[in-house]
C-alpha cells in the first residue's frame, strides 16, 4: 500500500537510513547523502534537523512510503521571496525502483499542492536547478497527455518562466501554477 506521511521530527533516523541508501553517482544525489551532512547544509538531512524551512506552518516535508519502508520524499515551503509563493517539489526524490510509476506527480506533488491550498497560496512553483532543468520537458509532455485532474499541481494552468531566477541563492528555472487571479512578478528575483 502507498501512502504519504508528514515528517516529524522523530523520523529523523529512518529517513536517514533512506537517504544513505540512496546515494549513487549522480550529482544530484548529494542533495540526499554526504558523509558530513551535518555541516553541508545543501543536504535534505542538513535541511531538517537544522532549518526552518520545512517546519510549523513555513513548510511541510512529506514521506512516501510504501507499507512501512520510505521509498520516497519531496517538501514544499512559504518562498523567502514572497508569502503568496509556494515552493514545491523541493529535495524530491524516489528510490530508483519506483521512478517510472509517476508517484511523485501522482503522490508527492498532490500532498505539497494541498498543503499550499489550505495555506491560501496564490502560485505554487518547482524549479529546477542547470543539472535537473531537463526535467521541465517531462510536465510539459504531461499537460499534452492531458493525464491532470484538479488534485495535481499544473491541472488548471501551467506557466515556463522564460529566464532564471534567483531562489536560496542559486539560479532557478521554474514552472509554476496561479492558484487565484494574482499574478506575481517573477522580474524581482531574477
Amino acid at each position: 500500500m502507498i501512502l504519504v506521511k508528514e515528517y516529524k521530527p522523530e523520523l529523523f533516523d529512518e529517513v536517514l537510513e533512506f537517504c544513505k541508501v540512496q546515494k549513487d553517482d549522480s550529482e544530484v544525489s548529494n542533495n540526499m547523502w554526504s558523509e558530513d551532512w551535518e555541516t553541508d547544509n545543501s543536504t535534505l538531512l542538513y535541511i531538517l534537523k537544522a532549518n526552518e524551512r520545512f517546519s510549523s506552518n513555513h513548510g511541510m516535508f512529506h514521506l512516501l512510503y510504501e507499507d512501512e519502508k520510505i521509498i520516497g520524499c519531496g517538501g514544499v515551503y512559504i518562498s523567502d521571496f514572497s508569502l503568496r509563493v509556494a515552493i514545491a517539489g523541493v529535495r524530491t526524490w524516489v528510490d530508483k525502483k519506483y521512478r517510472n510509476l509517476q508517484y511523485i506527480k501522482n503522490y508527492i506533488l498532490v500532498a505539497n499542492k494541498s498543503w499550499a491550498v489550505e495555506r491560501s497560496v496564490d502560485v505554487i512553483a518547482l524549479s529546477f536547478n542547470y543539472y535537473n532543468k531537463n526535467l521541465i520537458k517531462l510536465f510539459t509532455k504531461g499537460m499534452k497527455l492531458g493525464t491532470r485532474t484538479e488534485k495535481h499541481i499544473f491541472h488548471n494552468n501551467f506557466n515556463i518562466l522564460e529566464f532564471p531566477v534567483i531562489i536560496k541563492g542559486t539560479p532557478q528555472w521554474v514552472i509554476y501554477e496561479n492558484l487565484s487571479n494574482y499574478r506575481f512578478d517573477w522580474s524581482q528575483i531574477k
